[in-house]
């Protein structure tokens, strides 16, 4: 794309979970959410956390994108110095997916290239994660209560909004801050249980005194397992919804401090 006579490189894709087959559980795609925003740190023989990172110490990535050109050569996109944003698609019934938006990198020139043969992916295809349902969504409360949810989905967890600033000698790539957000729905229920809870109530925010933690955990094997976990999760924005033929509830949660990506 361009921008004021300055030329930029923009990258939006989706990425399926996978499960980190190392050691130290670091999955495949560090290097993207590192560049979105995250810091890592592993144990080893256990897992990988990710949390915010101070802007400060975003680091960046280079990108590269092959596509076919013709029957022995392909067409490079690529760009460096890039940072962009990580969100999450999760939906009962379907493989979830981390989404990468706004990207946005140095230019550099598409050109072509020989292809590519003999790339290996079947460590990665037999190590994504499978549908979501009931015995691979392990958790998902908030405020210590069990939510029988349908879908969660953010289009920012990073906390960020990367963009592009723009001189005479060029551009560069600048962060702000800014609060994740996710939105979820769930099957209604009758609020008369300990165990249950009224959207309608805890997603009122004249007080702002509404602040619960939330959890969520996918995979049913031990050492296989992918969880998002906040401390303090600001419930926002209660609506109807409709699960099925049922009637179900929407919430938007704010992540106000404390947010992390587990792989253990």
């Amino acid at each position: 794309t361009e921008s004021s006579g300055n030329l930029k490189n923009t990258f939006s894709f989706d990425l399926p979970v996978t499960i980190p087959t190392n050691i130290n559980k670091i999955p495949v795609y560090a290097d993207i959410f590192q560049a979105c925003g995250f810091n890592s740190t592993s144990v080893a023989g256990t897992s990988a956390t990710y949390t915010h990172a101070p802007l400060a110490s975003v680091t960046s990535a280079t990108i590269e994108m092959r596509r076919p050109h013709d029957a022995t050569n392909d067409m490079i996109f690529k760009t460096k110095g890039a940072r962009g944003v990580l969100g999450c698609d999760f939906k009962v019934g379907q493989k979830p997916i981390w989404t990468v938006r706004n990207m946005q990198g140095e230019y550099i020139q598409p050109v072509h290239a020989a292809k590519v043969t003999g790339v290996d992916l079947s460590a990665q295809i037999a190590n994504l994660m499978g549908v979501l349902n009931k015995l691979s969504v392990i958790k998902f409360t908030l405020n210590g209560k069990t939510l029988c949810a349908t879908s969660f989905a953010s289009d920012n967890l990073s906390g960020l909004n990367a963009s592009r600033a723009e001189t005479f000698c060029g551009s560069f790539s600048e962060l702000e801050t800014t609060t994740p957000i996710a939105n979820v729905v769930f099957l209604g229920n009758d609020w008369t249980s300990a165990t249950e809870l009224n959207p309608y109530e805890i997603g009122r925010t004249d007080d702002q005194t509404r602040i619960y933690p939330f959890e969520m955990e996918i995979g049913a094997i031990e050492g296989k397992k992918v969880s998002i976990i906040c401390p303090s999760v600001q419930p926002t924005k209660p609506s109807d919804a409709t699960v099925g033929k049922s009637y179900g509830n929407g919430l938007a949660l704010r992540f106000l401090d404390g947010l992390q990506i587990k792989f253990f």
